[in-house]
């Protein structure tokens, strides 16, 4: 995509899905930058918590994750409020 450049909340989304991404930055026709994604310890406001149950799904709250990486490198969120364990599989971004 032409002239996109991604916010720290879009990079944090990559990194949940592709923790090993790299992101490359194009000018002009050359390699400017090139970034390693890196997975956040916490995520906020951008995966909505699998429990039906979950405070976030009624109130207006801003869902918020301890993000847990096993030593075989899988990902999985544990909510702040209801403390729901969600999968790679599960997660629905927002």
């Amino acid at each position: 995509m032409r002239d996109k450049f991604f916010k720290n909340k879009e990079v944090n989304k990559i990194a949940l899905i592709a923790p090993s991404a790299t992101l490359i930055e194009i000018k002009n026709y050359q390699v400017t930058y090139k970034k390693q994604v890196k997975t956040p310890t916490e995520i906020t406001g951008s995966v909505k918590c699998v429990n039906p149950n979950c405070i976030t799904n009624h109130e207006n709250i801003i869902s918020e994750f301890t993000v847990i990486k096993n030593p075989d490198g899988e990902i999985k969120l544990q909510c702040h409020y209801c403390e729901k364990m969600t999968g790679k599989k599960n997660m629905e971004f927002i």
